[in-house]
């Protein structure tokens, strides 16, 4: 199995059902020998909203309060 699987909302729907599907079939088959595909899942929340942000002469960021665009 991978260690870390990172996700929105949107892969909690085909995403990770085939990724787990396809898993339990190459166990089935015992071509693998675990339960789950990964050892960890990470669901990030979804952007809901506008993002802004000034790039800084460094390569960072500097995010912007959508109120103040």
């Amino acid at each position: 199995p991978v260690d870390q699987y990172i996700g929105g909302i949107e892969h909690a729907i085909l995403h990770l059902m085939y990724f787990r599907f396809y898993h339990k079939l190459l166990r089935d088959a015992r071509m693998v020998d675990s339960n789950e595909p990964a050892r960890n899942l990470l669901c990030q929340g979804m952007v809901i909203a506008e993002t802004y942000y000034r790039p800084n002469p460094d390569g960072s960021k500097d995010w912007i309060n959508p109120a103040d665009v």
